[in-house]
């Protein structure tokens, strides 16, 4: 779709240099050169993000420091729905048997709060993986087919962001699960 947006300016924009070709070439050249910036200037943010992230898996905790972090992130846009999905949760069970108990609650309740996505480009199985956390304890993963856009975007905006989350409690069963309130594509509320 974007080459055909571009096909329908160079045509419109040839249409009306034609008295002058060369100023095609200068205006062409210019949106090339703003590409180009563009690009460079999110590689380098990018960088910024990912040496701050270090490349070391993230554990089963949020240090205090990433914690502090997490909270000030931006929270991403949501459309109420809770339909974007949390894997892995079974790896986590004694994380969500903890927050059960803090929170006070029994299995088969459901518990809303906030939870905390983080980019964790050391882990083992996936350099594109985002860690999601709440109240410090790590509940799971973004799917892995959401996983590399997610990445990204939260590489251009520090590593980390924040959604609404609804959490099902199970712990007789391991049948724990998270759904954050996010759409696809990712973006943040304004």
């Amino acid at each position: 779709m974007k080459i055909i947006a571009w096909l329908v300016i160079f045509a419109l924009a040839a249409q009306f240099f034609q008295a002058a070709p060369w100023l095609l070439f200068v205006f062409g050249g210019l949106v090339a050169l703003g590409i180009y910036l563009s690009r460079a200037k999110r590689a380098a943010l990018e960088a910024d993000t990912l040496k701050a992230v270090g490349d070391e898996p993230l554990g089963n905790i949020l240090d205090p420091a990433r914690a502090m972090t997490a909270q000030a992130s931006r929270q991403l846009l949501g459309d109420d729905s809770f339909s974007f999905e949390v894997v892995g949760e079974s790896f986590y069970a004694q994380n969500f048997s903890a927050l059960q108990k803090n929170a006070g609650l029994v299995d088969g309740q459901d518990w809303d709060d906030t939870a905390f996505l983080v980019v964790d480009p050391g882990n083992y199985h996936s350099k594109t993986a985002v860690a999601v956390f709440v109240s410090g304890l790590k509940l799971g993963h973004v799917a892995e087919e959401n996983a590399p856009g997610v990445f990204r975007f939260l590489l251009q905006s520090g590593g980390y962001a924040k959604a609404d989350a609804a959490i099902f409690f199970s712990a007789a069963d391991g049948q724990n699960s998270i759904w954050l309130d996010a759409v696809i594509p990712v973006l943040f509320k304004n």
